[in-house]
């Protein structure tokens, strides 16, 4: 039984994520005496919509070429297969977020220290960089509609198109780019745990009016936890769900980064726009004040090891294959 266990996970090293995130959160969760939460429908119907969503209409979009081409009556794989092993990435997506935003949501509670200052401070240093940030994005929101909403929009975006792209187009690339974001979410869960912070709207509001709504909620929601503990989690957990603070790192910078990379890595045609989208995220994340500066980096260096990560995984398994074939 665990010779076939550890033969499966070497095959789908997602399902070996997904194994190791579920037991560092169920340890936590053990710690800390409280259970696993299932989100109320608002916030189940937003996480879907933010991420679920975007790797089902990219599993969509893999399976419309197919069904054209057995229409035509050209040779393709089992249509079955594929649909199972697409609905099979997606429910790891999901299971791997949920375990996610437990983690995140459980920060202050495992470690309650707080770096803002520090970050602050560097912030502080760098301010002329801040200060270019914050002035791009107010010249871009001089031209573009409802601008508040392009971060959510535009972070989706690379969500979908690069998981569309390379299930449809290169499949190779579909499993180190999936894989890449699943380690990426997992590793990111546990370092907002390192050295905690909450985020600059602290120090003042930041350029969105709609962030700085979020953020007051979320920020009165952050001194109920502290000052109610786990029982007050327990009661409220449903609803407080995704509102958990965690600046550093910035995983929305890494992310896009993981896309950004691959784009590269396997020639997609619209590197500029990934480029550009790379950027935007990173000055609204500033400019809004959800993220110090310092957290960009740190971001996409947890991006860097798990793009590592996943190009050895998925090499290692690609070559052992070629290896059994060629003998074979």
């Amino acid at each position: 039984m665990m010779l076939r266990a550890w033969h499966l996970f070497k095959r789908m090293p997602e399902l070996g994520v997904l194994l190791i995130m579920a037991l560092i959160t169920g340890a936590f969760s053990l710690w800390l005496g409280t259970g696993f939460v299932v989100p109320d429908e608002r916030i189940r119907i937003y996480l879907g919509v933010r991420y679920a969503v975007p790797v089902a209409l990219a599993a969509i979009c893999f399976a419309i070429p197919l069904l054209v081409r057995r229409g035509q009556g050209a040779d393709v794989p089992s249509l079955t297969r594929q649909l199972g092993w697409s609905a099979g990435f997606v429910g790891i997506f999901t299971a791997v977020m949920w375990l996610h935003f437990h983690i995140k949501m459980w920060v202050p509670l495992i470690n309650p220290r707080r770096y803002d200052q520090l970050y602050q401070d560097i912030d502080i240093r760098l301010a002329p960089i801040v200060d270019a940030m914050i002035n791009a994005r107010a010249a871009l929101a001089t031209i573009l509609p409802g601008v508040d909403w392009w971060y959510m929009i535009v972070f989706m975006g690379l969500f979908f198109v690069s998981f569309a792209y390379h299930l449809i187009a290169d499949q190779g690339g579909f499993r180190r780019v999936y894989l890449a974001t699943l380690i990426n979410q997992s590793i990111g869960a546990v370092s907002y745990l390192v050295m905690p912070a909450i985020g600059p709207f602290l120090y003042g509001p930041g350029a969105s009016h709609h962030a700085t709504q979020s953020q007051t909620g979320m920020w009165e929601a952050y001194n109920a936890l502290m000052k109610g503990g786990v029982p007050w989690l327990d009661a409220i957990g449903p609803s407080y769900f995704n509102a958990g603070l965690a600046a550093m790192p910035s995983l929305h910078a890494g992310a896009s980064w993981v896309f950004v990379w691959y784009a590269f890595a396997h020639g997609t045609r619209l590197k500029s726009l990934y480029v550009l989208a790379f950027g935007w995220i990173l000055i609204e994340a500033v400019a809004t004040k959800w993220h110090y500066l310092i957290d960009l980096p740190v971001g996409v260096a947890v991006a860097g090891l798990s793009i590592w990560l996943a190009n050895r995984l998925v090499a290692t398994h690609s070559d052992k294959e070629a290896i059994s074939a060629a003998v074979s």
